[in-house]
C-alpha cells in the first residue's frame, strides 16, 4: 500500500472515530423527558343530527312512497326552523326485502319491504336543537340515532391548548429536575401529538315524541380540545 492510500485510510478512520465519540457524548448527556397536556373547553356552536324514517309494506312501491312523503315532511319541518338547504342531506337510503315464514319455518311466498331513509342535519343554532327534534318527531321521524356537538372554528383553541401543554410540560420538568438535584437546560426536542376532541354530552331522543311537550330537553355540555406534547430537556 502506498503512502497516499495509507493517509486516506487513516483520515477516514479518524473521522469515523470522531463521529462515534460525538454521538456517544450526545447520548451520555443528562436528559429529562416529560409529557404535557393542554385542554381548552369550549361551548359547542354546531349540532349534527341523524333523523331517520322507517316504513314497511308488502308492496315495495307503497313502502318507498310512504317513506318519501315522511322524509319530505321532516325536511320541510327542519328547513322551516331556519336550517339552510345545504345543511340537510341524505346520509343513508335502503330498501330491504324480508321474506315471510310460517310457524313451521316454511316460506309463505310473501315479502315485507322495509325502507330506511336517514337525513343528516347540521344545526348552527344549538339553542334550537330541542325544538328541531320535537318538530322532526312530529313530522314522522321514528329513528333518531342521536346528536353530536362540535365547534366550527377550533384553530384558536388548538393554539391555546398547545401553549398550555408546553407550560404543563415545563412545570413537570422543573419539579422533576429539582427533585433530582439538577437544573433544567435548553429544550432539545419537542414532539407534538395530533389534536383530539371530545364531547361530554350525547342526546338520546328515541322517545322524543312522547308527552306532547313543546321541545325535547337538551344539554349540549362542553366540547374539549386536547393536545399532548413530549419535551426533552437537557439537565445541568
Amino acid at each position: 500500500m502506498n503512502a497516499r492510500n495509507t493517509l486516506i485510510l487513516l483520515t477516514l478512520a479518524g473521522l469515523l472515530l470522531g463521529g462515534c465519540a460525538g454521538s456517544a457524548a450526545t447520548q451520555s448527556r443528562p436528559q429529562l423527558t416529560v409529557s404535557g397536556t393542554g385542554i381548552v373547553r369550549l361551548t359547542p356552536d354546531l349540532a349534527t343530527i341523524n333523523l331517520g324514517v322507517t316504513t314497511q309494506d308488502n308492496d315495495v312501491a307503497q313502502a318507498v312512497a310512504a317513506n318519501n312523503l315522511t322524509a319530505q315532511a321532516i325536511t320541510d319541518a327542519v328547513k322551516g326552523l331556519g336550517v339552510a338547504p345545504e345543511d340537510v342531506r341524505t346520509a343513508y337510503f335502503n330498501v330491504s326485502p324480508q321474506p315471510q315464514y310460517d310457524q313451521t319455518g316454511m316460506p309463505t311466498g310473501q315479502t315485507i319491504y322495509w325502507v330506511n331513509n336517514t337525513l343528516l342535519v347540521t344545526l348552527r343554532q344549538v339553542d334550537q336543537l330541542g325544538t328541531l327534534l320535537q318538530a322532526a318527531v312530529e313530522a314522522g321521524a321514528n329513528n333518531i340515532n342521536g346528536v353530536s356537538f362540535d365547534v366550527a372554528d377550533k384553530s384558536r383553541a388548538e393554539e391555546q391548548a398547545r401553549q398550555a401543554a408546553m407550560q404543563d410540560a415545563a412545570k413537570r420538568a422543573a419539579r422533576l429536575a429539582t427533585a433530582a438535584g439538577a437544573a433544567l437546560g435548553e429544550v432539545l426536542s419537542i414532539y407534538t401529538g395530533s389534536s383530539t376532541y371530545g364531547n361530554v354530552s350525547y342526546v338520546e331522543a328515541a322517545n322524543a315524541g312522547a308527552g306532547g311537550t313543546s321541545a325535547v330537553p337538551i344539554a349540549p355540555g362542553t366540547f374539549d380540545v386536547q393536545i399532548d406534547v413530549t419535551v426533552i430537556y437537557a439537565l445541568k
